[in-house]
């Protein structure tokens, strides 16, 4: 009964009571051979930083001693009906479990790494493997081969190949600076690339050397097609190639091939289109200017006010009965609309000038761009006044 106590009492702590288990993994902390724990811990640490970082799994995030959970279930050892009992009680489906221990007696020797991917749902091993850890193994080099162990153990892929062809055969290839062979006739291919860009570089004497980042998809094969060539030759070659142009100058490694930069579109239909809008608004302030003059030059008109003088100034006269002048309501809406227009007709050559300013600056900047850019300057200068502000333009021929 104590013992049954005890137990339930440990459960409660190591296994919270959660929903029914999504497709999880769980590292269980490794076991140590010869005491050195803190090895061990560190590559635990580090297994469960490669299992959180991992895109194609889910990680459950507990930190469970593998020892301990042996102890808890009465367990002499990790058999596949204890592993199976423990992965349900910690809702997983999948447990990474192991053991580190030296290579060989000597007190020098490297670690070994034995790691287990139990399927807690068939109760059984579906991969392990047996690696080596050299001795004095820093944090970033154990990280590095826990993400390795990991994605080895789980089956995920991670790396890509890259499968480079180049013109010339015996092109010495460096991928992040690592030499990985020669050019030839079938294309060389470099496998277990990580995900990601990784620097290219092809050299060969007499050629200038292609230099290039290439971006690498995990379970994808990236093809580059490269074409070198000869120092001091002419250009030519695909967007992927080194040495274009005829300069006969030596590009180091780290030179990178300028792009074609995209040819700029010229700008002088937006000019002409702002002349065409000026043309519409001087037609319109034009017109204006000319309904309002023949308001005024109204003689019909003009009986309406004919007591104060100035036509639609002061009060109205009705002279619809006598048939000389309009009723009030006309002549209201006549000298409503005359006023209308007089204020428009000064927005119109405003807009007008404006718009035909722009026009003509775009128009003279695009010709500007030409092969007589020096025969052709138009400037244009703010000047601050007393009142405010103006431009003053010159053009020089």
């Amino acid at each position: 009964m104590k013992r049954l106590a005890g137990l339930m009492v440990l459960s409660a702590v190591l296994f919270p009571s959660t929903a029914l288990a999504e497709e999880t993994v769980t590292v269980l902390g490794l076991r140590s051979a010869t005491a050195d724990e803190q090895v061990a811990a560190q590559m635990t640490n580090a297994l469960r930083q490669a299992a959180s970082a991992s895109t194609t799994i889910t990680y459950s995030g507990r930190e469970n001693q593998l020892s301990q959970l042996l102890v808890l279930f009465d367990c002499d050892d990790a058999t596949p009906r204890c592993m199976r009992e423990i992965g349900r009680n910690l809702n997983s489906t999948r447990l990474v479990y192991g053991l580190i221990e030296p290579e060989s007696g000597r007190s020098d020797a490297d670690y070994a790494v034995t790691l287990r991917y139990f399927n807690v749902d068939s109760g059984q091993i579906e991969r392990d493997l047996r690696e080596l850890v050299p001795r004095g193994t820093n944090a970033q080099g154990m990280a590095e081969r826990a993400r390795r162990f990991f994605n080895a153990l789980t089956g995920t892929v991670t790396t890509g190949e890259l499968s480079i062809s180049c013109n010339i055969s015996g092109a010495q290839v460096l991928v992040d600076d690592r030499d990985v062979g020669t050019t030839g006739d079938d294309p060389l291919v470099v496998q277990d690339l990580d995900a990601g860009n990784v620097d290219v570089e092809i050299r060969s004497d007499g050629y200038i050397a292609y230099h290039q980042s290439v971006s690498i998809e995990a379970g994808q094969t990236r093809r580059l097609s490269v074409e070198l060539h000869a120092e001091g030759g002419g250009g030519g070659g695909t967007s992927e190639t080194v040495g274009q142009g005829g300069s006969g100058q030596e590009h180091g490694p780290d030179w990178v091939e300028p792009q074609p930069q995209p040819r700029r579109r010229s700008l002088a239909w937006l000019g002409w289109t702002n002349i065409g809008l000026a043309a519409v608004f001087g037609g319109l302030g034009l017109w204006s200017s000319l309904h309002v003059n023949n308001v005024r030059n109204d003689h019909r008109l003009a009986e309406n006010y004919s007591s104060q003088g100035d036509i639609c100034e002061g009060s109205v006269i009705d002279r619809s009965a006598d048939g000389v002048g309009y009723s009030v309501s006309e002549a209201d809406d006549i000298c409503g609309t005359a006023r209308t227009l007089q204020a428009l007709q000064f927005a119109f050559y405003g807009l007008s000038a404006v718009t035909f300013g722009i026009g003509l600056w775009l128009v003279l900047r695009e010709m500007n761009r030409g092969e007589d850019a020096d025969a052709l300057r138009l400037h244009v200068t703010p000047v601050a006044l007393r009142d405010g502000g103006a431009l003053s333009a010159s053009l020089r021929f």
